[in-house]
């Protein structure tokens, strides 16, 4: 090889390790801010449409302490509620939605996912862990107030959740997924465009090193 050719090899190989790098930096870099969730906490409750509720404090099997709100109706079948990512169980238009689902006749169920609201933790588990919170809302309407038909209802990132997991318990009766997004991919592609200064169509560029990340990083499945 003579010096022009090995100059080049070395030159290529050189551009092409720190692109790889830089790549894998920005990757990492961005799932770290796009992880985090924004926290609201519930500013109004259930009274504010006339419904009478009860508060809930329920523990996930990773020791995560979720926020819920029961409103009790003649007809036990419960709708367990599921917000989207940086919303909270009464956010937007979570409670008239509450209000439509009791006048029809059903006892109702909303919680702050984990990192949400008045619910612990800090970090989204990107629809994947938070299936802990969904089981241990679905336990604990039947351990505490022993109900055994459920109808999941999730709202975008909730109506993700709500997808993956269906047939998680025989509890579950029916579910309603409303805006949910359709995989990892493309929920990590929009959150990245929205917490960060990286467009979206950059963002899904970079969405297999931002999957590779959230594996080595959080150890969440993807």
């Amino acid at each position: 090889m003579n010096f022009s050719k090995k100059y080049l090899y070395i030159s290529v190989t050189t551009i092409l390790l720190l692109v790889v790098s830089i790549y894998l930096i920005l990757s990492i870099y961005i799932t770290t801010i796009a992880i985090k969730a924004t926290r609201k906490v519930p500013e109004i409750n259930p009274s504010s449409v006339g419904l009478e509720y009860s508060e809930d404090i329920f523990i996930t099997e990773d020791k995560i302490k979720l926020s819920g709100w029961f409103i009790k109706n003649k007809n036990p079948q419960t709708v367990i509620m599921i917000h989207g990512v940086d919303s909270n169980k009464s956010d937007g238009y979570m409670l008239d939605l509450i209000k439509d689902i009791y006048d029809m006749g059903y006892s109702v169920f909303a919680f702050d996912l984990r990192a949400h609201g008045d619910s612990e933790g800090s970090d989204l588990g990107l629809a994947y862990v938070e299936r802990k919170d969904l089981k241990a809302s679905i336990n604990y309407l039947r351990d505490y107030y022993a109900i055994e038909d459920m109808v999941l209802y999730g709202i975008s990132y909730g109506g993700t959740i709500v997808l993956s997991n269906s047939s998680m318990d025989p509890a579950i009766k029916g579910i309603i997924a409303d805006s949910p997004f359709y995989d990892l991919p493309e929920l990590m592609a929009a959150e990245v465009s929205s917490r960060t200064f990286i467009p979206e169509s950059v963002a899904k560029l970079l969405k297999f090193g931002i999957i590779r990340s959230i594996d080595f990083l959080y150890d969440i499945e993807t």
